[in-house]
């Protein structure tokens, strides 16, 4: 079976295609993902440390670290935050 036109097309472009390693390692990632390490301690302090002792951990473990917001919305998705007295406010065991 022969190759289309837009088959020929794609493998030029990508034969093409300029990629300068020191500009690619400059470029930012918007989302880091989560290590299974890193969900493994969540899982195991997020209700037992304080959050911003979770927050200098990850500072200091995993630079450069994750902020509150990152942690919180983690730990959501993980099923570990529970609901408050106001609903839908998600609230850390210890805050």
């Amino acid at each position: 079976m022969g190759r289309t036109l837009d088959d020929a097309q794609g493998q030029q472009n990508r034969r093409d295609q300029i990629v300068i390693p020191e500009l690619e390692a400059a470029t930012s990632r918007r989302y880091r993902f989560w290590s299974h390490k890193e969900e493994s301690v969540l899982q195991a302090y997020y209700d037992k440390v304080e959050l911003n002792k979770l927050l200098e951990y990850w500072k200091e473990h995993f630079p450069p670290g994750r902020t509150r917001k990152a942690i919180l919305e983690k730990a959501k998705l993980m099923g570990l935050v529970r609901r408050s007295k106001n609903e839908g406010e998600v609230e850390h065991a210890l805050d």
